[in-house]
């Protein structure tokens, strides 16, 4: 499986906490606040920076699609 932003998802407006941060409690994509009973989606850039996305950003940017092997 593979998750992949759908077209026209702009990685730059994306808010990247740093590695020594407290998790934030809101979305990276919306800034909305995450409630408490969602599970976000929780990202890693490869120097460690975390994104965390909301059920509705979720939704809207974000599809899975199987790899082709």
């Amino acid at each position: 499986m593979r998750l992949a932003p759908k077209p026209g998802f702009d990685w730059r407006r994306v808010y990247w906490g740093k590695p020594n941060e407290i998790p934030h409690e809101f979305c990276s994509c919306c800034k909305k606040p995450i409630d408490e009973d969602e599970i976000p989606l929780q990202l890693w850039s490869p120097n460690g920076d975390m994104a965390q996305f909301c059920d509705d950003c979720v939704a809207k940017w974000f599809v899975v699609t199987e790899e082709d092997n």
